[in-house]
């Protein structure tokens, strides 16, 4: 044996693997694949793709995420990839799951299993964008899939690297056939979302990437950096197996177990393993990249270095034959049998290559030895299980004694807060405690006149606002009657509410009845772009000399008000009331009241991709009558801790001369005072509003909550008098609760008592007072305790009807905001991608004249929420910064929007202090924010769809969010529409949703998640597609088919917009016009609110899951608000548009109440109070007892209504 040989053969470590640049960069002698580089950042952009494979949504995760989808290519750990790798993907179409006859689909949009042949491609990606984009490259697959993608990093030497990737959704990652590491995920593709550190060989490393697909986007993005995130260097990217090609190419070889240099070899023992002692023939194969004369050393040794066969020869190698060798030897010792190659130029003698090998050989004995090792393993696992689970047993004993320690230190908290509350009230004396005298009613002007009716008139404008808003004036000529309150479309949308469509274009185009809408007609009208509404009304008598005011209580819109001619007013809202004084322009008989209302409420241009979706007049108009010096607001402002209450009141003089008054309050509850906080004297300017403050303790008075220990929905009436030499010369209502909502530490509490809010994302019509008389008593009966007020419509969520329910019947509401973020056209480009409209700066926005806009929105929002017991959060913005828009591009856009919801929130936060505040999804949505977080933070951490990240942001809650308590704005995203391929209530993806509410919803309650508001209950409860019908209708397969095919469906003619059957186009509230009766994806479009020969619902297995899992609720009030209608009649005959009074004469706390009685002489009366009220039209009257309506169980329809028939002369 020549001196060195064995060191020699065995110095350097892993040959086999180490193949190097050389062997991949020359080429002489045979087809070599030309490297790759990564770009300059480190990514890389050539790869081997193959997909798609199926996954499927359930539970927590996508299937895709876990199943090795490989298996057919010897699983994700162990597969060698190549271009033309085939493989096949089968997706099942589970026919049990499917609904017969309707052409119901699986998420894939398949009626049957599909079978697609697939196989490993090159992608060469040269977008300026490092993110690979997968979308649309699997058709006709385009959601619920997993891609893998995979190449050979070629390395000049060992070195430690970073792999920064980013994926959308799920993940994987595989080196060298080793698992590094994975998230599962539904997000964007964010470059550097997830770093791992990685040690790469000398020569091809193998990376393996799994890229799941839940829906929307697909793709990936992957850099390879040194430890520091800068360039590692030396690297190169081949796509081919290298092994693969030269076992392909070279006769004789079969395959390659060492490589180096150019030379390769096949080094191992014929047959197979294992091997055991005794005689073994080699398998010893030999070439070279090219055809060449060399000097060979062979050797094999046995684990004790001893040679068993040892030869020097001369040779010619060759690329394309290999020089086969199969020495006979007889190997006694067990242990690493060693094979190796020395290979030298013949003529040189320089060395070409060093290759090497090992082949295990087994001693029966040792693998006897092994066998009983694995016993005793097995034995100490299964001794060490059972005392891990006597661990477990003990710790689940422990935590529930912690749970316990921890209640009792909450109940110990909710018993400090009743001393302390016990305490301010005692120090308060009597002057602090309630009182029970009775309410002396006094008549001032003060009066409303509701104008709701269908006496309107409605246009078209001869232009838009953006045209000239300025120039705006009533036309002469186009006028049709219509309702108010009524919504004007934008084209587009209009189908979603009326039954109709484009002509030609289903979206775009004059309007065209659909089949199913019998004789009903859209006025044009009402899809302009500006509309004008028009009304002709005399003053009821005696109001020629008050001082008149005209509310618009919900546009939407650009408004200009014109009365008798005269601009009375113009505005820009999209919530709140607008409120104009009639002024001289208003004559006691024969008035014409002009309201312009424009889609584009925003400042500048408008433009057909960015109108409003709705606009118009869609709340009351109401004509409100006072004295000259009277009230114009009041806020009233209750605390739980502090014992107090304070009226914040705001009084104006229209006098034309400064005014000295006395203000007197008094807190009257069923027709009783029962507390005085104070009075004051106050002098104020001719044309100025002063603003008086008053604060008193109150001690014991009824506490407003949602029922049980938190306290009866009860409501209180602030009477405010202005009093002059004695009189009482204006007298104002406003209806408050007495309590407070705090958070104190990482919770909510509600007049001192610890709550978790459960919430619905509010997606049925919030501005419609009948539906929610039965939409929120349901989702109490399964433990909702809270609204949120989101929801696409903007009439919906900014309507009152909303706080005003959930008042009466003890619901809490989430209210919600939206400022508008962009002026139009802009500057910059939010998205890098060339468009021509971009964004201000932060500091060129707030000085933009949306900014006020906004600012003046805002005030008017939280003016119409304050005095709502019911409203204990605000939310001004919603999803601002959205994981799954930060791209590279987008970073700077969405910080600088994030910036400006914090600026909005922090000044709603000043206008009123009593509220708490959150920023819907300011933390995150599907993923966590991270990137810019406000100063100091908002009250609570809000994230949306925590559901999909339990591990990082729920089970941590009380650390990861700095102490704030969470409040989760949108979770367990709703299951049956486009999330899911729209494939609709299917009894399995009801079942699914069901088993994810009890899984997740548990969760949240055993972890004492501050809050948490589900999308939801309203949309995934109270449906399912069932063959033999679903919902209250009972809406059968058969008849969705039959309306795709015709618009139409025999059975049930107006299926599925249904004409709701009011009593009467007048009163106070919106009256749609239509109720959707949809089946199969949305909830609560199977609520039936309006027939009364039709059940209110039908429950299925997700309601059964809320109610089985969130934390038992009380129930709400048990009755509503009085309502009644009044008929007017002369002489047999109704009396249209009669002004219709109902004035109360039993000490209820409000004004003289009026209402425009509609076409048919019906007047329709809500009232705040119940008792005795004298009606009074035309000058006859009637006394009327008014009585709260029932509403446990809720039911359908009107006959709840009484009718009252008055006769006028």
């Amino acid at each position: 044996m020549p001196k060195g040989w064995t060191a020699l053969a065995w110095r350097r470590t892993g040959a086999h693997l180490t193949c190097g640049c050389l062997l991949l960069l020359a080429g002489a002698g045979r087809a070599t694949e030309t490297p790759y580089s990564p770009d300059p950042k480190g990514f890389i952009r050539d790869w081997l793709i193959i997909g798609p494979y199926p996954s499927t949504n359930a539970g927590a995760e996508p299937t895709g995420f876990a199943d090795d989808l490989l298996t057919a290519q010897g699983g994700e750990a162990n597969v060698e990839p190549y271009p033309g790798l085939r493989d096949s993907a089968t997706f099942v179409a589970d026919k049990a799951k499917l609904i017969a006859g309707i052409g119901s689909t699986n998420q894939w949009g398949f009626t049957e299993t599909r079978n697609f042949d697939i196989q490993w491609e090159p992608l060469h990606w040269t977008d300026a964008s490092p993110v690979v984009d997968l979308n649309d490259r699997f058709a006709p697959i385009k959601d619920h899939m997993v891609a893998y993608a995979a190449c050979r990093v070629v390395s000049p030497g060992p070195q430690k690297v970073q792999v920064r990737l980013g994926s959308d959704d799920d993940y994987k990652l595989y080196v060298n056939h080793a698992f590094i590491g994975g998230l599962s995920v539904c997000r964007g593709t964010t470059p550097d979302s997830n770093i791992h550190l990685v040690d790469l060989q000398k020569g091809a490393n193998l990376i393996l990437l799994k890229v799941v697909d839940r829906i929307g986007g697909h793709g990936f993005c992957l850099a390879i950096t040194d430890t520091k995130g800068g360039p590692a260097e030396g690297l190169h990217v081949v796509l081919d197996d290298p092994k693969r090609k030269i076992a392909a190419e070279c006769a004789g070889l079969g395959q390659v177990d060492a490589m180096d240099g150019g030379a390769f070899a096949r080094m191992g023992l014929e047959g197979d393993a294992p091997y055991f002692p005794g005689p073994h023939r080699v398998a010893l194969g030999l070439g070279y990249e090219k055809r060449v004369d060399v000097n060979l050393e062979l050797l094999v040794s046995d684990a004790a270095d001893q040679p068993l066969f040892r030869r020097d020869m001369t040779a010619t190698l060759a690329p394309d034959t290999a020089l086969v060798l199969n020495p006979d030897i007889d190997c006694a010792r067990p242990g690493p049998l060693k094979i190796a190659a020395v290979i030298k130029a013949k003529d040189s003698g320089a060395l070409l290559g060093l290759l090497k090998a090992e082949v295990s050989i087994l001693a029966p004995a040792a693998l006897a030895a092994q066998q009983e090792d694995l016993v005793r393993d097995e034995q100490k696992l299964q001794a060490a299980t059972a005392d891990l689970q006597g661990k477990l047993q003990a710790k689940t004993d422990e935590l529930a004694q912690l749970r316990g320690e921890i209640a009792a230190q909450y109940e110990r908290i909710e018993m400090l807060y009743e001393q302390r509350h016990a305490a301010l009230a005692t120090a308060g004396g009597d002057a602090a405690r309630s009182i029970d005298e009775p309410f002396e009613p006094v008549e001032t002007p003060r009066a409303t006149l509701c104008l709701n009716s269908d006496a309107w008139e409605i246009a078209a404008a001869t232009k838009r606002s953006s045209q000239g808003f300025d120039d705006q004036q009533p036309p002469e000529a186009g006028w049709t009657r219509t309702r108010v309150p009524i919504e004007c479309y934008h084209e587009y949308f209009r189908g979603r509410n009326v039954p109709v469509k484009g002509k030609g274009d289903p979206f775009y185009g004059p309007s065209q009845t659909l089949p199913c809408g019998g004789d009903y007609v859209l006025p044009d009208a009402r899809t302009s772009q500006g509309v004008w509404y028009r009304l002709r009304f005399d003053l009821p008598d005696g109001w020629e000399t008050r001082d008149l005011t005209l509310s618009l209580n919900n546009t939407n819109t650009r408004v200009r008000a014109f009365l008798n001619g005269t601009l009375i007013g113009e505005d820009t809202a999209w919530c709140g009331p607008m409120r104009f004084a009639l002024g001289s322009a208003v004559k006691p008989r024969d008035n014409v009241l002009a309201v312009y209302a424009g889609a584009d409420r925003t400042l500048g241009p408008a433009r057909r991709d960015l109108t409003e979706e709705m606009w118009g007049i869609a709340g009351d108009v109401v004509l409100e009558a006072a004295a000259p010096l009277a009230v114009s607001d009041t806020w009233i402002i209750s605390s739980y801790r502090e014992a107090r209450i304070e009226a914040r009141t705001w009084v104006r003089n229209r006098t034309g001369k400064t005014q000295t008054f006395e203000l007197r309050h008094a807190c009257v509850r069923d027709g009783r005072v029962r507390f005085r906080p104070g009075t004051r004297t106050v002098s104020v300017n001719s044309g100025a509003d002063i603003e008086v403050r008053i604060s008193q303790p109150w001690a014991d008075p009824a506490l407003w909550g949602i029922g049980g220990k938190y306290g009866d929905p009860t409501l209180y009436t602030l009477v405010t008098d202005v009093v002059q030499d004695g009189k009482v010369v204006d007298r104002a209502f406003t209806r408050f609760g007495f309590r407070e909502f705090w958070v104190e530490g990482s919770h909510f509490y509600l007049n001192g008592k610890r709550i978790f809010l459960q919430g619905d994302v509010g997606h049925f019509r919030m501005n419609v007072r009948r539906h929610l008389d039965v939409m929120l008593p349901l989702l109490r009966a399964d433990h909702i305790n809270m609204i949120r007020s989101h929801q696409g419509n903007p009439f919906s969520y900014n309507a009152t009807e909303l706080p005003e329910v959930a008042d009466e019947l003890g619901m809490l509401v989430c209210a919600q905001m939206y400022p508008i973020l962009h002026p139009w056209p802009l500057a910059k480009d939010p998205t890098g991608k060339g468009r021509k409209d971009g964004y201000l700066s932060v500091e060129e926005f707030l000085a933009h004249p949306v900014h006020f806009e906004n600012l003046k929105n805002c005030a008017r929002w939280v003016r119409m929420m304050r005095n709502h017991p019911s409203v204990v959060v605000y939310s001004p913005d919603n999803e601002i910064f959205t994981q799954a828009w930060d791209t590279p591009e987008q970073l700077e856009f969405n910080v600088r929007n994030d910036r400006l919801g914090a600026y909005y929130e922090k000044y709603v936060k000043a206008l009123d202090p009593t509220r708490v505040l959150t920023r819907d999804g300011d933390e995150g949505t599907w993923g966590h924010k991270g990137k810019w977080q406000e100063e100091p933070p908002c009250d609570t951490a809000n994230y949306h769809y925590p559901d999909f990240h339990i591990f990082e942001f729920v089970q941590n809650w009380e650390t990861v969010y700095d102490g704030r308590p969470a409040l989760f704005g949108e979770t367990l995203y709703h299951s049956y529409g486009a999330w899911d391929g729209w494939v609709g209530a299917i009894p399995a993806q009801v079942a699914a949703k069901a088993s994810r509410v009890r899984e997740v919803a548990a969760l949240y309650r055993d972890l004492e998640v501050p809050g948490a508001i589900y999308m939801g209950l309203s949309l995934d409860g109270f449906i399912q597609l069932d063959p033999d019908g679903c919902g209250p209708w009972r809406i059968t397969p058969q008849m969705l088919e039959e309306y795709k095919a015709n618009s139409i469906v025999k059975a049930m003619p107006r299926y599925p917009y249904i004409p709701v059957p009011w009593p009467s186009l007048s009163g106070p509230g919106y009256k749609k016009e239509f109720a959707m009766i949809t089946a199969g994806v949305h909830g609560e479009m199977g609520i039936n609110w309006f027939d009364a020969k039709t059940p209110t619902h039908v429950r299925n297995a997700v309601n059964d899951a809320y109610r089985d899992s969130l934390t038992p609720m009380p129930p709400l009030k048990a009755n509503r608000a009085p309502e009644f209608l009044v008929r007017v009649v002369r002489n047999g005959a109704p009396v249209p548009f009669a002004q219709v009074f109902a004035i109360p004469r039993a000490g209820q706390a409000t004004t003289p109440v009026g209402v425009t009685a509609d076409a048919q002489g019906t007047a329709w009366f809500v009232l705040p109070e119940a008792k005795a009220f004298l009606v009074r039209a035309g000058g006859a009257e009637q006394a009327v007892e008014a009585t709260e309506v029932p509403n446990d169980p809720p039911t359908p329809g009107f006959e709840y209504l009484k009718t009252i028939e008055i006769v006028v002369p």
